[in-house]
């Protein structure tokens, strides 16, 4: 399942996370549709729990814009749709654990659950700025600063918020770095021709290299980290 969630990342949207849901509960293969229609039909042949039928009505009718006040701040849908715009890559898994946290609470309602969120782990963080409604230039605002590092423009992103796709749409931005209790982030935004690979020779082995545009470190990093990533940086 999890292979599936790194598969589709962002693409996927909140009937395909239900989808995984259910079909991890069943012990079942996931639909491979994205088809709106084919998704609806299957989810409505596998719900059979009331909780569970109560979600998938409650999702179809969000994806058609037929939820009215129920669709608003602090619902599902809004957290949901928040995530797939903003979470970037922390999207599905996020989704995923909300989905399965309200099906296994099933007095909370669907049209208030951003106080349940603060109790689902990967979705805690981003509790703040969902009920906020902030939007991707009010989160940049808030929480990057872009500062030059040698000739690369350089977004710092402090929070344990992924604001990495904020970054890329509302700074201009070339590298993208984070630093918080969850480890460490370089992103060079698409086609820019930072060196990437020499620069993670620099900064040592606990850094990973998965992409060539992408590099990460787990464990907490601070201030010493962000000096020495904006040193290799701007050595570049």
């Amino acid at each position: 399942m999890a292979r599936e969630l790194g598969k589709l990342g962002k693409a996927m949207t909140p009937l395909q996370i239900c989808a995984l849901v259910l079909a991890e509960a069943r012990e079942v293969e996931p639909p491979s549709t994205a088809n709106a229609r084919a998704l609806r039909r299957w989810l409505k042949e596998h719900t059979r729990a009331p909780r569970e039928r109560e979600l998938v009505s409650y999702l179809i009718a969000a994806c058609g814009r037929d939820l009215g006040s129920r669709g608003g701040g602090g619902s599902l849908k809004h957290a949901l749709w928040w995530l797939r715009d903003y979470a970037a890559a922390a999207y599905p898994a996020a989704a995923k654990a909300i989905l399965k946290s309200l099906l296994a609470h099933p007095k909370i309602p669907l049209h208030n659950v951003i106080d349940h969120l603060r109790f689902v782990p990967a979705a805690a963080s981003f509790v703040d700025a969902i009920r906020s409604r902030a939007d991707g230039e009010t989160l940049a605002n808030a929480h990057l600063e872009v500062r030059q590092a040698g000739r690369w423009s350089v977004a710092i992103n402090r929070t344990t918020i992924n604001l990495l796709s904020v970054a890329m749409r509302h700074t201009p931005a070339q590298v993208y770095v984070a630093v918080s209790a969850r480890g460490a982030v370089i992103k060079v935004r698409g086609r820019v021709l930072f060196p990437l690979t020499s620069a993670m020779a620099e900064l040592g082995d606990e850094w990973a290299h998965p992409y060539p545009d992408l590099a990460v470190r787990r464990g907490p990093a601070g201030d010493q980290e962000l000096k020495m990533i904006l040193e290799v940086i701007k050595a570049r």
